[in-house]
């Protein structure tokens, strides 16, 4: 799998839908969740075809850390949001998150090994003395 696309996943996933749970977060990022997706990637055990219900448990449960789910339903759903009972947010937020498991994935289970490098946060003074990147 080409870099990239992986990268594409996993990025897209941690800042489109991000509102991240950052009190959750080991680290306050998507570095570290993305690390443990990593090692859950890179283990022999879990590679096993037979294990793929396992592997994708861990990846999940990664997943629900670091997304709030009802707040991410809440942005997809917009204004219509304030339609809806609170079961009705409930069970839409929960088929949401499943919604975006299936999407991704298969993607993110591409992985294979491809070196990931985190490109290092700018603070504003930073910008603001050497200019625009």
């Amino acid at each position: 799998m080409r870099l990239g696309t992986f990268v594409y996943a996993l990025a897209f996933a941690a800042t489109t839908l991000g509102w991240h749970r950052r009190s959750r977060c080991a680290d306050g990022s998507a570095r570290g969740a993305t690390d443990r997706v990593l090692k859950v990637l890179q283990d022999s055990e879990l590679k096993q075809p037979a294990k793929r219900d396992a592997r994708r448990q861990q990846i999940r449960a990664i997943a629900d850390e670091i997304f709030d789910w009802q707040e991410t339903g809440k942005r997809a759903l917009a204004r219509h949001w304030q339609e809806r009972s609170r079961s009705e947010r409930q069970e839409f937020s929960a088929l949401f998150s499943d919604l975006i498991e299936r999407s991704y994935i298969s993607k993110i289970e591409q992985y294979s090994g491809e070196r990931v490098v985190y490109a290092g946060r700018r603070s504003r003074e930073t910008r603001r003395r050497s200019g625009p990147s």
